[in-house]
């Protein structure tokens, strides 16, 4: 995530970058946090990692709401967790017909980080947000299309030879004209973002320190939760 910041800071700066793409390549887009890192039998180190994670998950997400050129995000394969939330703070959702979507935070015994609870029901609404977040339901690409949370959706073989051609086609367009009008966009968005996030980073400190959750998290990566 803080590579990832970086990454986008640079790209603030470079006249050059017109249009930025997240994508990857195999069989996952992102899995979300890296959860063992979370995983400590001593309770301060806990608490100190857990901090430290929360915290990360802030300014990631900040970074990405304030980012001033548009973001796409191309989602090949499995999107999960916070591969699942950050996706509202894209401008564009370009997805495989073959990508799925899940927020296992039940089974994980935590609650939704990313302000998800917050983005996703401003974009999706209470009735999707609740099977994403509550029923772990996992989303198709087309059950995410009609939701609202992917743009479009490319079949699997012709999803970069369709994606980079959509890049293309905004970065000939007027870089002045598409940052004002994201930031005009964003504007009401953002002040209610950084309270959702101020008040979740306690929460996820909170609940990544609790013992349910250690034992929830370690009973996935372990895979005896599937």
């Amino acid at each position: 995530m803080q590579e990832f910041r970086e990454t986008l800071s640079i790209l603030k700066k470079d006249d050059d970058c017109k249009v930025v793409l997240l994508t990857s390549t195999g069989s996952s887009f992102c899995e979300g946090l890296e959860l063992s890192m979370l995983l400590h039998t001593n309770k301060e180190e806990r608490r100190m990692h857990a901090q430290e994670v929360a915290d990360a998950v802030k300014d990631f997400i900040k970074s990405l709401a304030s980012f001033n050129k548009p973001i796409v995000a191309g989602v090949q394969g499995a999107a999960v967790g916070l591969g699942v939330t950050m996706l509202p703070l894209f401008d564009l959702v370009i997805a495989s017909d073959k990508a799925t979507f899940s927020t296992p935070y039940g089974k994980l015994g935590q609650i939704a980080e990313g302000a998800a609870v917050f983005t996703l029901s401003h974009i999706l609404g209470s009735a999707i947000t609740s099977e994403l977040l509550l029923g772990g339901r996992t989303l198709t690409a087309s059950e995410a299309l009609r939701a609202g949370l992917v743009t479009r959706v490319l079949w699997p073989d012709r999803f970069q030879v369709e994606l980079l051609p959509t890049l293309k086609a905004m970065s000939e367009q007027s870089s002045q004209s598409m940052e004002a009008t994201k930031a005009l966009l964003r504007h009401s968005l953002r002040k209610k973002l950084d309270a959702a996030l101020e008040s979740e980073t306690y929460l996820l400190m909170q609940h990544w320190c609790s013992v349910e959750c250690q034992t929830a998290i370690k009973a996935y990566i372990d895979g005896k939760v599937q």
